[in-house]
Order: C-alpha cells, then sequence, then structure tokens
C-alpha cells in the first residue's frame, strides 16, 4: 500500500484498466476520479467501499504527492458501477499529519463522521471550512466540525472562487505591451476599478457582470496598432483631400500651369509616415508622370522658343536686311 505499482496494473469488471496514470505526478494531476476495483480516487484521495452503500475510509494515496495539500474537497458521494455511495467517515491517519490545508469544502448537508484528530489544530483554527448552504449551524454544532472557527457556505466559496478567477481573467485580458503609455496608464486604471467591482460583487452573477464591464472598458482603449492604424489612415485621407485637384489630372489634363501643385504634393508626399507613403503609391506614381509630362511640355516651349528666336530678321538703320546670325 502507497506504491504506485500496487494499482496501475490492476483492472476494472468490465476488463478496462483501472489505473489510468504511470506516476505520480500524472496522477497528481488528476481533477476526477478513476476505478480500482473496490476503491476509487477523487482529487487525489483514495476511497474505500467497505459496505453496501457507503464508503467509509478516505485516505491519500501517498504522503510524498501530498505533503503541501491547501484544498480538500470531500464529496458526497462517488459512483461506482453504476450505484452511488455516501461518504460516511474519514480515517484520520492521514488527513491530520497535513498541517497545510487552509480550506476544506464538504458537499454533504449532513456533517459525516470524524475524530479529533482528524484534521490538524492549524487547518481547525485557520482554515476555513465551506459547507453546503444551510448547513452551516449544523455543522458548527457537531462534535470536532464545531471546533473549526471558520465555517462558511460553499456559496460563498463558490463566490470567492468565482472573484479570483474573474480577476485573473481580467489581469490577463490583454497584453500590457501592445499599448502606448497613456494607454497604458488606462489599462491599468481600469483592471483596479473593475477588481473593485468584481470584490464588491455579492452573487456570482455579479461577479460576472463586473467582468464584463470591465473587459467592454478594456475592448475600447485601443493599442499602439490601432492608433497606428488611425493615424495613417487620417495622413491618407488628409493628403488626398488637400491634393484631390491636382490628383484628378491625367497626363493627357495636365498643363505648365499644374507645375506648382505638383511639386507641393510630392514634398508633402516625403512629409508622410512609411505606411501611408505605401498606401500612397499609386497617387505618387501619378505625380511622377504629371511631373515629367509638365516638364516635358516646357522642354517642348523653350525648344520652339529657342528656333524661333534663330530666326528673327534683323535690318540695319539703313534697312538692309541682315541674317540674325550675322555679327556687327
Amino acid at each position: 500500500e502507497g506504491s504506485i505499482e500496487n494499482y496501475k496494473n490492476k483492472t476494472t469488471s468490465d476488463g478496462k484498466q483501472a489505473w489510468p496514470v504511470a506516476s505520480f505526478e500524472e496522477f497528481n494531476d488528476m481533477t476526477d476520479f478513476s476505478i480500482l476495483g473496490e476503491t476509487m480516487t477523487f482529487e487525489n484521495c483514495l476511497y474505500s467501499i467497505v459496505n453496501a452503500g457507503s464508503i467509509y475510509h478516505l485516505q491519500l494515496i501517498d504522503k510524498n504527492i501530498s505533503e503541501n495539500l491547501v484544498n480538500l474537497h470531500i464529496p458526497e458521494g462517488l459512483d461506482y458501477n453504476g450505484t452511488f455511495y455516501s461518504v460516511s467517515s474519514i480515517n484520520p491517519s492521514y488527513i491530520g499529519k497535513y498541517k497545510s490545508i487552509t480550506s476544506i469544502q464538504a458537499d454533504s448537508p449532513n456533517p459525516i463522521s470524524i475524530s479529533e484528530e482528524t484534521f490538524s489544530s492549524n487547518t481547525m483554527l485557520f482554515g476555513t471550512l465551506y459547507v453546503p448552504t444551510g448547513s452551516e449551524s449544523l455543522y458548527s454544532n457537531t462534535d470536532y466540525w464545531k471546533n473549526f472557527a471558520n465555517v462558511k457556505s460553499i456559496g460563498d466559496k463558490l463566490l470567492i472562487d468565482a472573484k479570483t478567477s474573474a480577476k485573473s481573467e481580467l489581469a490577463s485580458y490583454k497584453n500590457i505591451d501592445d499599448y502606448r503609455e497613456a494607454q497604458k496608464t488606462e489599462l491599468t486604471n481600469t483592471i483596479k476599478v473593475g477588481n473593485e467591482a468584481i470584490d464588491a460583487a455579492t452573487t456570482i452573477e455579479g461577479v460576472n457582470t463586473a467582468l464584463a464591464k470591465a473587459k467592454a472598458v478594456i475592448d475600447a482603449i485601443k493599442t499602439d496598432a490601432q492608433l497606428t492604424e488611425e493615424e495613417v489612415a487620417t495622413e491618407v485621407a488628409e493628403f488626398r483631400n488637400t491634393y484631390a485637384t491636382i490628383l484628378s489630372k491625367t497626363v493627357e489634363t495636365v498643363t505648365v500651369g499644374d507645375k506648382d501643385a505638383i511639386d507641393a504634393a510630392l514634398t508633402d508626399y516625403d512629409q508622410l509616415s512609411d505606411k501611408a507613403r505605401d498606401r500612397l503609391k499609386s497617387e505618387k506614381e501619378l505625380l511622377d508622370a504629371l511631373k515629367q509630362k509638365v516638364e516635358e511640355i516646357i522642354t517642348g516651349i523653350d525648344d520652339v522658343l529657342s528656333e524661333s528666336h534663330s530666326k528673327i530678321n534683323i535690318y540695319t538703320l539703313s534697312g538692309k536686311k541682315v541674317n540674325s546670325t550675322q555679327k556687327g
């Protein structure tokens, strides 16, 4: 007894493997119970069926896997092969050794049999016993159970657990590194207010409502990526609006008079953020084409003027015609 090797090869009456784990570490991670012949485990505790209709013996499977046991959950009973067996007593030889236990949940509305040694004095003085709502007085007046200094309803425990879970969920709801400094402060303050609302809740429904409201406020806080997207969108929209007229031109309709507007647009384009420039690539290509076209027009005009100048007739005061290229 106490060795996993004594149990892991057993099978149930229908031939299935009764012990589905290979080590105490795996066993310690189990959340439900596994059938072991006429015994069963539930949350790291071994229950033994000793007579029809009841489970008499509760013992931890081995002290080495539960030296730091903090929470003990005693079910009202367990089902075995279709039959429900009620938990009727606890063997103090194992549980009483664990001074680390600070929370005990007893699901039975009627106190089961225990002795003075079942729980350590440390557990009874500083731990909390959670019992079904309405059974607090019964437990507080039953031998040995009444030695617990703190007796509360399971409803209280469920509320406490709900609050703990809600605050944990709220804390991990968003990654603070995704926000800018101002929004980090806003996020931190929102979580603080949310936690206060969760703590003030008197029902699980109230806890859920407080959590949902805090999440809604957090969802409205913009991340760095969201703010950047808005800023880029604003840059792009303002650029397109400012230079709407020149951007409506084509190489067929552009004129020399558009040169200043083209130059101004290209200058402002260079001042935009990388992301904004990336979204305005087609506009940049158009402006470059318009600029080139205007330069071509200006060059053509210069050529015409130069050619016309070379053909100007020059006359002397006497009226004699000379070539414009002649000297003197």
